[in-house]
């Protein structure tokens, strides 16, 4: 199949062939439910509670999902069949004990139908198919993706809107998942996901795994179940990866080749660091971004208590690896060789994270140091064989530092910095200083 795609350019028989920017419309929940094993699962790939709230509605193809990079065994490169992921649909974690990682979902062609572009008026959604107030999985839209609109179903460009409603994180009265809201109403529960739906029962008993030894609760997701979705290894010499990532629209030429470029040598760079000594060794034999810890032991931290709206400058790398151990953690947290990319950039927090699956063992992570995550940043697989999964990183506050709004030029300071405002007292972490602002 991946053959006849690659020599064609066409869709293999039986398939979409999705293409970026193509229009589609998410099956209802019976044909869905059509398509699905007795675990809820396509090929290895499950259908999640919160993707139900996009039954009907029109949402653009934001990525073909043909590959994958492998996070759980670090293998590398994996194939995925017929799969793509949509603009706006990413997960928020309300059956899955509040997951903050923002993960884009996975959606199988067989779940969705082309919509003949002449024909662009909104479906009407189903009365049984209705949402009930509250129940739409908005997720967390980091790189400014449009999101489904709650009235018309159809896909709205506009600005990503920060806060624990889409993300999931933590803030002062907001419910979580299990717990009781502040005004005394019942607790949130997966239910309220799709509240009647029948398939619904089904996919939140596959959130959950048996409990591990000591009885802790494990979670299933598409991200703890990919190696079983995409169980054949991508081999970075297949070509037909890269002039599929071109023909489907994921990435411009230009930007495939410096993904191919930047593969090569950094299998080089493994291949030194084995088997030459160290003076012959390009940059000490580190990978493309040269990011190399020297701590030892514990690493430090720094706590800046950042909300989200509040502006921020990501640190020089120079900075940054000072905060790192020899496997490039900070307490724990990696910073990867494609975060190098955004040092000096600034950028607005978008939400505070104190929680994520762990995709090894399905554990519910909480952060004993809260990490941020960052409006228009994600990963875009330029380090990684031009990988399409976009992940959202994860900001250590060490590696960031508060700055003033851009928009409001020199000489003023955002009211969102705590140094700012009046009365507070400014400490060395929290000092405005005029290196720290870009006009």
């Amino acid at each position: 199949m991946t053959l006849f795609r690659t020599m064609t350019g066409s869709p293999a028989p039986g398939t979409l062939g999705l293409r970026v920017g193509e229009t589609v419309e998410v099956l209802g929940e019976a044909e869905i439910m059509a398509t699905l094993d007795g675990n809820g699962e396509l090929e290895g790939l499950p259908f999640m509670p919160e993707m139900l709230a996009f039954c009907g509605r029109r949402l653009t193809v934001h990525k073909v999902a043909h590959k994958l990079c492998d996070t759980i065994n670090r293998t590398g490169m994996r194939r995925m069949e017929r799969a793509v992921h949509l603009i706006g649909a990413r997960c928020d974690g309300q059956a899955h004990g509040g997951c903050q990682t923002a993960c884009q979902f996975y959606w199988k062609e067989a779940w969705l139908r082309r919509v003949d572009p002449a024909n662009s008026a909104a479906p009407a959604v189903p009365a049984d198919l209705a949402d009930p107030p509250g129940s739409r999985s908005t997720g967390a839209f980091p790189s400014g993706e449009p999101r489904p609109d709650s009235s018309s179903g159809e896909s709205q460009s506009g600005e990503s809107q920060s806060g624990a409603s889409q993300s999931g994180a933590a803030h002062p009265g907001a419910s979580q998942p299990g717990a009781a809201p502040p005004d005394g109403t019942a607790a949130d529960t997966p239910g309220d996901l799709a509240a009647g739906r029948a398939l619904l029962p089904v996919l939140v008993a596959a959130t959950r795994k048996p409990p591990g030894p000591d009885g802790e609760e494990r979670f299933s997701c598409q991200a703890t179940e990919l190696l079983r979705a995409a169980p054949a290894c991508l081999p970075f010499k297949d070509v037909g990866q890269y002039v599929r990532d071109v023909r489907t629209g994921n990435a411009g030429p230009l930007f495939t080749l410096r993904a191919i470029l930047v593969g090569l040598f950094n299998r080089f760079q493994d291949r030194s660091a084995r088997v030459l000594p160290r003076p012959l060794r390009i940059r000490g034999g580190l990978r493309w971004g040269f990011v190399r810890g020297r701590l030892t032991g514990a690493t430090p931290a720094a706590t800046l208590d950042l909300r989200p709206g509040e502006w921020v400058r990501v640190k020089s790398k120079e900075e940054i690896v000072k905060t790192l151990n020899q496997d490039l953690l900070n307490r724990g947290m990696g910073f990867e060789e494609e975060m190098s990319r955004h040092c000096g950039r600034v950028a607005r927090v978008l939400a505070r994270v104190e929680r994520c699956i762990d995709e090894r063992t399905g554990r519910l992570l909480e952060m004993r140091t809260p990490s941020v995550t960052l409006e228009g940043v994600v990963c875009t697989g330029a380090y990684s064989a031009g990988c399409p999964r976009q992940f959202v990183p994860f900001w250590r506050e060490i590696w960031l530092e508060r700055v003033g709004d851009p928009a409001a030029g020199p000489g003023t300071t955002s009211w969102s910095d705590p140094a700012a405002r009046p009365g507070s007292a400014a400490g060395p972490d929290d000092t405005v200083r005029p290196g720290d602002r870009r006009d």
